[in-house]
């Protein structure tokens, strides 16, 4: 990217899930992996915030505003065994959990290529 050219980011990173479901959210990822062989997505994950802003430190951008969008959007039990493919959750999951592109909140970076 050239110099002062701009990066927007909108992600649901991990600390963007709520604290009861986070790790639940990254079995499920994991499991999707493991078990229904995705296509194009078996590097699939959830990343952390703050290794994600320090790459794009790393990749000399410089972080212009950060800042969380809220949702009230929650996938069922239903939602997630459709969704994953899967005949049934091979893990135990509350009725309402965030995953994938349905989470509590999502960060917004705007950065600058310095």
């Amino acid at each position: 990217m050239k110099s002062r050219g701009r990066l927007l980011v909108v992600e649901a990173f991990e600390e963007d899930f709520p604290g009861e479901v986070r790790n639940t959210v990254k079995e499920l990822y994991r499991l999707y992996r493991d078990l229904v062989k995705p296509q194009g997505e078996e590097k699939e994950t959830i990343l952390k915030r703050e290794d994600t802003l320090a790459a794009l430190k790393e990749a000399g951008f410089k972080v212009l505003k950060l800042s969380v969008k809220e949702f009230e959007w929650f996938m069922t039990r239903e939602e997630a065994i459709k969704y994953f493919g899967f005949k049934e959750l091979p893990l135990d999951i509350p009725d309402k959990i965030w995953v994938h592109d349905k989470p509590k909140q999502v960060t917004i970076v705007f950065a600058v290529k310095e």
